[in-house]
């Protein structure tokens, strides 16, 4: 799997285009192009943040950030994770005449869901500039990002390579996704969960983890070891598993698709 990773920075023009055309063709003669992604989601964001805060009776200036960034934040993982289960069916035609990793086409998915989270970027900025909490960026966030994007790249490669094989898995990741939103501190609170409970969200969600790391800087909170061990965990075990996975299947995936 180094090889393949190794093989697959070399050919980092390719991850940019492929990455770069599956955005532009969604958004093709379109008058506002990728702006609809920060419009929709804004809208989204506005009126869950304004009907759920008088819900929860919270202040909207507290709880609108923490909606926005986290929605946001969620966006990121959920869609990297839910279009690798097809991404290489749909990208068959980069391997069919010519023998390439697998990885590119997580690479590049991965890399196309970090350009529309940039078109997000100034709903972040607004929402963490409106919380005040700026200030609560320290020098490893950097850090907590690629920690992220490793977990993405390798949860994305296991799942490519097991759906590839094994369509009806396609659906199982389906239905953890539309689930994982309810049971991910996004529309609510940790402090809404019993305190019994919340070590067990935190380990036992990766969403939950990634987003509280990633969120809470933003809004002036530190990260808790807990989250940072959870997240950790997550990633290594991602890429172990996608490891095993890989040495499995990856003779015969150009087979499958």
């Amino acid at each position: 799997m180094l090889d393949d990773l190794r093989e697959t920075l070399r050919y980092w023009r390719v991850v940019h285009l492929l990455g770069f055309s599956t955005l532009r063709s969604r958004y093709a003669r379109s008058r506002f192009g990728q702006a609809w992604i920060t419009i929709s989601n804004a809208l989204f964001i506005l009126v869950v943040g304004f009907i759920w805060s008088k819900i929860w009776k919270m202040p909207v200036a507290e709880y609108l950030p923490y909606v926005g960034i986290g929605y946001v934040m969620f966006l990121l993982l959920s869609q990297s994770l839910s279009e690798s289960c097809s991404v290489l069916v749909l990208d068959a035609r980069v391997y069919s005449n010519e023998s390439r990793p697998f990885l590119l086409s997580v690479f590049a998915l991965v890399y196309k869901n970090l350009i529309i989270f940039l078109h997000n970027l100034p709903l972040i900025i607004a929402f963490s500039l409106w919380s005040g909490g700026l200030n609560g960026l320290t020098f490893a966030y950097p850090a907590y990002w690629l920690m992220t994007i490793l977990f993405l790249v390798s949860a994305g490669y296991g799942f490519a390579l097991l759906c590839a094989r094994f369509r009806d898995f396609t659906q199982i990741v389906a239905l953890v996704m539309q689930t994982a939103f309810l049971l991910t501190p996004v529309v609510w609170q940790m402090d809404f969960v019993p305190a019994d409970f919340r070590d067990a969200v935190i380990l036992f969600n990766p969403f939950a983890a990634f987003i509280e790391m990633l969120r809470g800087p933003l809004l002036g909170v530190a990260v808790s070891p807990l989250v940072l061990l959870s997240a950790s965990l997550w990633t290594f075990g991602s890429f172990a598993l996608a490891w095993m996975i890989h040495n499995w299947l990856r003779r015969e995936i150009i087979f499958w698709i």
